[in-house]
């Protein structure tokens, strides 16, 4: 071997030895070191500070051990344990503030009685370990107090103990919040005389809670449990171990097992809230037991040892919960009190000293009543308990019980457990009040007398008790047997005993599917007849059964199956509406309520052939049946000869020509019929001679000419235009043609915008034209349905040609929405300082300067028939009498001016501050997008003073999806060229006035001058 070969293995032992020295002592980081050296200095550990080569996992000490971990790949503490001193030599830094171990999972300390530094508490120091799991600190004197923990970041521990911690007096102030822990065990030492859990308590995981107070006559343990601070339904124990303890517990909490115990005599006030629901209540030795709500609580068992209750004579228990199904007093001298819950299926009595017992209170109870190892409960069982079940140990002092009931179900011993003899000349008698059973949804109650406790059945039967002996409450569990007719079977009363009676059963059950609207009962229009379809989760189509509906009309049943009846009944009975509807067989009826709406014919629009007005179309819906049996008959006396037909259209042709005017319509189509007034208005036609027929050289019977009547009529237009040949004016530049060229277009009144509803008015005139409400009529022209208008939203936009302002009806009343779930009402104002012109269905509408467009679109109303319609109400004020002056002469002016028939509102015109304004009513409306005729009616006038009267307007829509009319209002400037000097002097008073009057008393009282005004439609 060569010198360069010796110092090349050489060098690889160096190494060798260096690689595990190093391994043998991995570095800590210094937080952590700084950790451990406090902790060995404070408790006086037996271990080497400052290198964890010496400290970590050292096994020479088993009750103090450093246990480090690679965690991440780097070398950590992950484990404490401090168990006692055993010398001190350095006092630990008085400034440390927190243990810095990063990984640290288990931290536990035992039996320190003694610390170095006893002004540091070592609960301080517990803070911002994310990886800490379980905590468990003993017999620490340094632990003084919990300190607050709200903001302490251990979101890992799941186990915390404090036990006898000598110097700990209280535990209050903010409480425990640590999200994840679920076991809590403190246990007080004699010197813990306060407790106090609270609401800023957060232990959401928390599943077991164990408390135990050993201190004395002056200690205070307020134990409140609320549902925020352990949601997640703990066990809770508490236990007091020294005499005269005082400890007041509230719960609202839901809990699995609370228990109680004391060694000593101990006072245990325990409120239950009413959202305390709790399993297991359990209370032992000399306990002086004071519950709040007890009653209240959800509880479902109760285990009394030795208690006693404050304040109560013959320590008497005086309430139960109503949810409550086991009772057990063991080694007490309790009595029972009367009334048990309904629901208690056991009562115990165990080592018990009692000597009476309250047999009667069991009348009311089906429960095991068990008497074990209680040789002074003595006598006789009475009949009243028979009820429940027996279960008496062979130590019992009972001589005899109610043999008659327990005798014949002796075999077996759920039922009774006694070594009292069954008397040999016994004879066990049983009797039904009916072997029929009818069942409903596969079950029935049997009854009878001592029949028993049930029984356990078999694959194709339940038999259970309702109240034993004497109801049973037979269920059917095979499928295969829930339909037919009447059947047998053999019923086991009880298996062990081997008692069997014959019975038949039929199932007899109704119960109608109304799980949606697909399956719920409706009635359906069928060309000849009205067929009604229920749809049932429970019948059986092997027994017969009838419908009839309001009690006495009969719907033949057609169809019958397991699930479905559908049946048919006469169009002439049912009326629409909600139809009451009985289901019925030989053992049973039902009834429901049903909505029978008459879905056709249903006319949405009408319409008159302006080229040709003997033909007329009628648009909606006609029925998919082939609208047999059509006819059409328009007011009521002239036909209309079907010339074409279809479900949503049908045409006809007039056999003459009505009068001019609104017209009716009467249709029948298959069995049923549609009824409407006022759907078609018939106008310009040969039957009637109007002035507009008339050629332009023909002379009225006066022997003027119309355009001599013109100018006679209107002063020659007012002097602001010339009448011409037909007698209608012609005006100059800016006048309204409306009014004979009376007034002037203005420039100058701006209009209002009202967030809050939509109403038209305008800026220094007193004027406001609102919508209060929408109505349903029938065809009587009754109100159905009503809904105010009354709460909008709106959304305003302003741009320098136009303003608009669209409203959205808030529906707030729960009865208008169930009727009209779909509705949805909008409103649309706009206002220009130009003249426009817009569509309106297929017309052009032209819309003068400065007016207010007011649209309404009703859309989604739910018709309660298909003869009602909708009309929406209008409602404004007007001037009882107005007028103006021009040449020396007061013209008056009509508030409200009709159709040349006078039946339709066409102008509503209001003078108020030289201004007149004009509401123009068009005599038409948009139904589901098409034209139809759309009567504007005032409906009443009411005075408000001797110069004012409030009118409400009705615009009326026909039956529509989507209903749409469209008035609109312009302000007016009343012009007067006349100087007046050359007026008389009681003319000289104002230009223009208002003339006040009486109040015009009446609708057809309102006068109109038709030759006076000539109205341009």
């Amino acid at each position: 071997m060569n010198q360069s070969q010796s110092l090349w293995i050489s060098s690889v032992i160096v190494l060798i030895i260096y690689l595990s020295t190093c391994c043998n002592s991995q570095p800590l980081l210094l937080d952590e070191i700084d950790s451990v050296t406090f902790l060995i200095r404070q408790y006086g550990m037996p271990l080497v500070e400052g290198d964890p080569s010496k400290f970590c996992n050292n096994v020479s000490s088993s009750s103090h051990r450093i246990e480090c971990q690679m965690v991440d790949g780097l070398y950590h503490v992950t484990g404490i344990s401090i168990a006692g001193y055993v010398t001190f030599t350095e006092m630990p830094d008085p400034t440390f503030r927190s243990l810095r171990l990063s990984q640290l999972t288990k931290f536990s300390i035992f039996g320190t009685s003694k610390v170095s530094n006893q002004s540091i508490n070592v609960m301080t120091l517990i803070n911002n370990l994310p990886q800490l799991q379980t905590l468990a600190i003993l017999y620490d004197s340094s632990v003084t107090y919990i300190p607050d923990m709200l903001t302490y970041n251990l979101p890992l521990v799941n186990q915390v103990i404090l036990s006898n911690l000598v110097n700990l007096n209280s535990i209050t102030g903010t409480g425990l919040s640590l999200p994840g822990l679920k076991d809590l065990t403190i246990n007080g030492g004699r010197t813990l005389l306060e407790m106090r859990i609270d609401n800023t308590w957060r232990l959401p995981s928390l599943i077991s809670c164990m408390l135990t107070f050993n201190a004395g006559v002056s200690s205070n343990y307020t134990l409140d449990f609320a549902q925020e601070s352990f949601p997640s339904t703990p066990n809770i124990s508490v236990y007091t171990n020294i005499g005269n303890a005082t400890i007041d517990i509230s719960f609202a909490n839901v809990i699995d097992q609370l228990t109680l115990s004391a060694i000593y005599p101990a006072k245990f006030n325990i409120k239950f809230q009413p959202s305390a629901s709790i399993n297991l209540l359990t209370s032992s030795e000399l306990n002086l037991f004071n519950p709040v709500n007890l009653a209240s609580a959800q509880l479902k068992e109760l285990t009394f040892t030795n208690i006693q209750f404050e304040n109560l004579p013959n320590y008497t228990i005086p309430f139960y919960p109503d949810n409550l199904i086991r009772i057990n007093l063991q080694d007490s001298n309790q009595s029972v009190y009367t009334p048990l819950p309904t629901k208690l299926s056991s009562f115990n009595f165990k080592n018990s000293q009692v000597t009476t017992v309250p047999w009667e209170i069991f009348g009311t109870t089906f429960a095991t009543l068990q008497i074990e190892k209680s040789p002074s409960i003595v006598g006789t069982i009475p009949d009243s308990i028979c009820r429940n079940k027996l279960n008496l140990d062979p130590t019992s002092k009972i001589t005899s019980i109610p043999g008659i009931l327990f005798w014949c179900y002796s075999k077996d011993t759920n039922i009774l457990k006694t070594s009292i003899v069954k008397p040999s000349t016994f004879v066990c008698n049983i009797t039904f009040d009916t072997q029929d059973l009818v069942l409903f949804n596969h079950s029935t109650i049997v009854t009878g007398k001592n029949i028993g406790w049930g029984s356990s059945g078999s694959s194709t039967y339940q038999f259970n008790a309702i109240i034993p002996n004497k109801q049973i409450e037979f269920t059917l569990i095979d499928p295969s047997l829930f339909y037919g007719t009447k059947q047998s079977i053999q019923i086991n009363l009880n298996t062990m005993q081997g008692i069997s009676y014959p019975f038949t059963f039929v199932e007899a059950g109704l119960e109608i599917n109304n799980s949606s609207e697909v399956v719920r009962p409706f009635f359906k229009q069928l060309s000849d007849s009205i067929q009604l379809e229920v749809n049932f989760l429970l019948i059986n189509p092997y027994i017969e059964h009838t419908i009839w509906i309001d009690g006495n009309i009969p719907c033949i049943v057609t169809t019958n199956t397991s699930t479905q009846l559908q049946c048919a009944a006469n169009v002439s009975s049912v009326i629409p509406g909600y139809r009451v509807i009985s289901i019925r067989n030989e053992y049973n009826s039902i009834t429901a309520n049903v909505l029978y709406t008459v879905e056709y014919p249903i006319g949405n629009s009408y319409e008159i052939d302006q080229t040709d007005i003997q033909n007329l179309t009628i648009y909606g819906f006609f029925g998919a049946y082939g609208q047999n049996n059509l006819t059409v008959i328009i007011n009521n006396t002239i036909n209309c000869r079907i010339t074409q037909k279809s479900q949503a259209i049908v045409q006809c042709r007039l056999e003459k020509i009505p009068n001019n005017g609104p017209a009716s319509i009467y249709m029948t189509i298959d069995s049923y019929f549609l009824s409407r007034p006022n759907v078609f208005y018939f106008k310009n036609n040969n039957n009637n001679n109007s002035s507009s027929s008339s050629s332009s050289s023909s002379s009225s019977s006066s022997g003027l000419s119309p355009k001599d009547q013109c100018q006679q009529l209107t002063d020659n237009c007012f002097g602001h235009g010339e009448c011409n040949d037909q007698g209608k004016c012609q005006c100059d530049q800016n006048y309204n043609p409306i009014d004979n060229c009376s007034n002037q277009f203005t420039n100058s009144t701006k209009p209002n915008i009202d967030p809050n509803e939509p109403s038209a008015s305008f800026d220094g005139v007193e004027f406001k034209f609102e919508i209060i409400s929408i109505q349903e009529l029938n065809l009587d022209d009754l109100i159905i349905k009503e809904l105010p208008t009354d709460i909008w939203s709106s959304n305003i936009t302003i741009t320098d040609e136009l303003t608009t302002a669209i409203y959205a009806l808030n529906i707030t009343n729960q009865t208008n929405l169930d009727s009209n779930p779909n509705l949805n009402v909008t409103t649309t104002l706009t206002f220009s300082s130009n003249a426009r012109t817009v569509m309106f269905g297929s017309q052009q509408l032209y819309i003068d300067p400065n007016s207010i467009k007011l649209s309404v679109n009703v859309s989604g109303w739910d018709y309660d028939s298909n003869l009602s319609y909708l009309r929406v109400l209008f409602k404004t004020s007007i001037n009882n009498n107005q007028s103006f002056s021009l040449d020396c002469k007061e013209h008056t002016v009509d508030s409200l001016s009709y159709d040349p028939l006078g039946s339709d509102l066409q102008y509503l015109r209001i003078i108020k501050d030289n201004i007149q304004l004009n509401g123009r009513f068009i005599d038409y409306s948009l139904s589901d997008g098409r034209e139809t005729y759309s009567k504007t009616q005032v409906l009443s006038i009411t005075s408000n003073n001797d110069t004012t009267s409030t009118v409400v307007i009705g615009v009326i829509l026909s039956q529509c999806q989507e209903c749409i009319l469209d008035p609109d209002f312009t302000p007016l400037l009343i012009v007067n060229d006349t100087d007046e000097s050359s007026c008389d002097n009681e003319n000289q008073s104002n230009t223009w006035r208002i003339i006040v009057g009486v109040v015009v008393g009446g609708i057809g009282a309102i006068a109109l001058a038709v030759g006076s005004i000539i109205l341009i439609l």
